[in-house]
């Protein structure tokens, strides 16, 4: 029952406000009341203060908590990757690292998003001529299946932390993501990885389905020549049940899938900018709080730009 006066004070500021507004609103305050917590409990000399380069505006966090993974912007949420990606995104288009407020009014560039974070999406696309894009609803892409009539029509692809999700083979979202760009066109990319080779969890799904059991989830299978298969653990990146790990790249051969799909250049953002709020602290799977583990969460942007006079 204490429930109900909650359900009724919940309907009748929804009456007055705006939901998305007071959802916004409800986090920011969660951000400052935990960025208050840890204030409190630390040093000044602890904190690292930086513009935030989605949102613009100054902000500051515990030095050694900066994390790929978690909002370390107190007004916009934005993450170490999100920034990352900015970062990636201005200096490969505009040639130096500019926080997006500061990006130049360019509809003329045009872009798209796979599934991007609506923190900086929303914003991209008041200064440039850019899209995001989903598998599930519209604006509707499917990376691995892309109509002829898209190649060529792209400036640049934002896929953050999108193709270790995808079916197998992945060879087919780096060869389309590819022959999506104008060229010289450039492809800002996030994936986790870890040293050495990639890891297909599932290497022969055809035709399969998710399924709780015994407590937990498990991958249901039906190869292409009819065998059954059955796969747990399984893990998800966001929680149980949500989007499912397909894979868990290695840099030798993610180096190897994206030379093989015909670009032409590839470069590593790897490099701290304080500024900005992108420190790569080192991360420890054992340590953080997914269950399976989840691995390479400390890996930075990357820029894979086509080749010049690319007509395939």
């Amino acid at each position: 029952m204490a429930t109900v006066p909650k359900a009724i004070a919940r309907w009748i500021i929804l009456q007055f406000v705006n939901e998305e507004y007071a959802r916004m609103k409800a986090s920011y305050w969660r951000r400052r009341v935990a960025w208050l917590w840890k204030y409190l409990r630390g040093s000044k000399i602890d904190f690292i203060e930086f513009r935030c380069n989605v949102c613009g505006k100054e902000t500051s966090y515990l030095r050694n908590e900066l994390a790929r993974e978690s909002w370390s912007c107190l007004h916009c949420g934005s993450t170490v990757r999100w920034r990352s990606v900015i970062h990636a995104l201005s200096t490969e288009l505009f040639g130096t690292s500019l926080a997006l407020p500061d990006f130049p009014n360019r509809p003329d560039l045009v872009g798209i998003g796979l599934s991007d974070w609506d923190g900086y999406a929303t914003r991209l696309a008041a200064k440039i001529g850019y899209t995001n894009t989903y598998y599930h609803k519209e604006p509707f892409l499917d990376i691995t299946s892309v109509d002829p009539s898209q190649y060529g029509r792209y400036d640049f692809i934002i896929a953050s932390d999108v193709f270790e999700h995808i079916c197998p083979p992945i060879s087919k979202a780096f060869e389309n993501a590819r022959r999506l760009l104008k060229p010289g066109g450039v492809v800002i990319f996030t994936v986790p990885y870890v040293e050495g080779e990639t890891t297909e969890h599932f290497p022969d799904l055809h035709s399969f389905s998710l399924q709780e059991k015994g407590g937990g989830w498990v991958l249901l299978n039906q190869t292409s020549d009819g065998r059954s298969q059955e796969f747990s653990p399984i893990t998800f990146h966001g929680g149980p049940g949500s989007v499912l790990e397909m894979r868990l790249f290695g840099k030798d051969a993610l180096l190897r899938d994206i030379k093989a799909a015909g670009f032409c250049e590839v470069r590593l953002y790897d490099e701290e900018y304080p500024e900005d709020g992108i420190l790569w602290v080192p991360y420890i799977p054992e340590k953080a709080p997914y269950r399976p583990l989840i691995y390479g969460l400390d890996t930075p942007a990357w820029a894979l730009r086509g080749c010049p006079l690319d007509t395939k």
